[in-house]
């Protein structure tokens, strides 16, 4: 603690000044002659979250050209690092104007380094604790092939620096600095150019739908840690458009749960969902008993104190509601709806886009059609047409196959 709060702040300040006064020259000769290569503005200034997520101004030497599209727009990182930015960034001196950063105590020489203001709502709460301590000129992750790492790896070097932090830590990551940037190896980020960005961990949840179905679903997927963002709805007075969802996640990763309760709007919704490269994911609400060896699908839910027993199947959009009992080997078919508390015996099968209704139980390997409707209570002991409504116990069916 002693070091963390007062040796370590007193020494980035200290070496910062006496680097300063060192590098005064090469500091010099790297600015003119990126005002020479590249032109005005000589810095790159951009402003970054440090510790406790606090916002300050970074500096760093351009390595950047200014080319644009015939639409005015930047041009991609990738085409516009040019040659002598990658020498820059290979020897590390694009870096060393965050000296003045150190020196302000916006950063200190050794921590993770400062990432994007807008990453910060994607982080989940393991990885806002690389926030805990103040960002770096070089970290662990630096030493450790930044370049290869994907974000997590990176994320989970970040945050045991930050609840790890120690003198002999620091001093390892410094020794192993030097012998890297002494290698030309690692350190400067000379990938950052083409590097995908964090877009998120797929935690962040947008429920299609805006009804009290959709809001059940969301406190289950709360329930499983997933960040609800928000809800989508034709009426916009119950959450934002599907054009609007799209808008956002092109940028940000998004994931989509469906929170519509009838089958044929929900299996019409997520074929949409599928043409516009949406992510559909199931929710299956803590509470519920699922057996490892059962298979969810994606855009199922499974509600609260649901059970689903072994090698039993829940197909892709299928609903299973609250205390419902699915036992082995049973398959509920693509968008169907097991309602509250029905029971599934051993080896039944419920067709696509068919509905067990409050209460109704299936007897072992019974089969129920596609699209079929059992009543609620019914006790079903034979095969239900595909298209039939059935009701009673035993379950009869009143109405012919809709076909």
């Amino acid at each position: 603690m002693l070091y963390r709060r007062f040796a370590k702040p007193l020494f980035d300040r200290f070496a910062a000044l006496i680097l300063l006064i060192v590098l005064s020259p090469i500091v010099a000769i790297t600015a003119l002659i990126v005002r020479v290569k590249l032109g005005s503005p000589v810095l790159f200034k951009q402003i970054r979250p440090g510790l406790n997520e606090k916002l300050f101004t970074i500096y760093k030497f351009r390595t950047m050209s200014d080319l644009r599209d015939q639409n005015g727009d930047l041009l991609s990182d990738e085409k516009r690092l040019t040659r002598f930015g990658r020498v820059l960034r290979s020897l590390s001196l694009d870096e060393t104007p965050q000296l003045f950063n150190v020196l302000r105590g916006d950063m200190s020489f050794i921590g993770p380094r400062p990432l994007l203001i807008q990453y910060l709502p994607r982080y989940n709460a393991f990885q806002a604790k690389r926030h805990g301590v103040k960002p770096g000129v070089t970290g662990l992750a630096q030493i450790n092939g930044r370049n290869a790492q994907s974000w997590q790896e990176r994320f989970e070097y970040d945050v045991f620096y930050a609840l790890n932090l120690s003198f002999w830590l620091d001093l390892k990551i410094a020794a192993l600095t030097v012998f890297k940037v002494l290698k030309r190896e690692g350190v400067s980020d000379k990938n950052a150019a083409t590097k995908a960005p964090f877009l998120g961990n797929g935690d962040r949840v947008f429920i299609y739908g805006g009804g009290a179905h959709a809001r059940v679903a969301a406190d289950s997927a709360r329930r499983m840690g997933l960040r609800i963002e928000g809800f989508i709805d034709d009426d916009q007075s119950k959450g934002i458009s599907r054009e609007t969802f799209l808008q956002k996640a092109r940028s940000e990763r998004f994931c989509v749960a469906l929170g519509i309760g009838e089958n044929k709007a929900r299996q019409a919704i997520a074929e949409l969902l599928r043409k516009d490269g949406a992510e559909i994911i199931a929710i299956v609400d803590p509470s519920a008993v699922v057996s490892p060896s059962a298979h969810i699908g994606a855009g199922a839910v499974v509600f609260a104190n649901a059970v689903i027993n072994d090698r039993a199947r829940i197909e892709e959009g299928a609903l299973v509601n609250s205390g419902a009992i699915i036992e082995h080997d049973c398959v509920v078919g693509a968008y169907a709806h097991v309602a509250p508390n029905a029971a599934l015996a051993g080896g039944a099968k419920v067709g696509a886009l068919a509905h067990i209704g409050i209460g109704a139980s299936l007897i072992q390997n019974v089969v129920v059609g596609k699209a079929a409707i059992i009543g609620a209570g019914a006790v079903v002991l034979g095969e239900i047409a595909p298209f039939a409504v059935a009701i009673g116990v035993p379950a009869r069916e009143i109405a012919k196959p809709r076909l």
